[in-house]
């Protein structure tokens, strides 16, 4: 599916994530998706945060969608504290 979800800032906010869509007019992309998503500028503070996504694959000629449950992924944002030197 697309559209996952970030909690941040109190509330799920809509992200749209990058694939190959399966059939125009559909929001079901075939294989892997990805997104790198930018926060409007946030500097995110370290901590925890969660994204949901939708999925389902093909097993056996039926399609499993997880009992029709979002999957949640926990992400965690460090910042670097000590940077490399400057290339020479």
């Amino acid at each position: 599916w697309k559209l996952a979800y970030v909690y941040l800032d109190n509330k799920w906010q809509e992200i749209e994530l990058d694939g190959r869509i399966a059939m125009k007019g559909y929001n079901w992309i075939n294989g892997k998706a990805s997104e790198t998503f930018r926060l409007k500028g946030k500097n995110l503070p370290e901590d925890e945060y969660y994204i949901a996504a939708y999925a389902c694959k093909k097993i056996n000629r039926e399609w499993d969608c997880n009992d029709n449950k979002w999957m949640l992924q926990k992400i965690k944002v460090e910042h670097d504290q000590f940077l490399p030197d400057s290339p020479v």
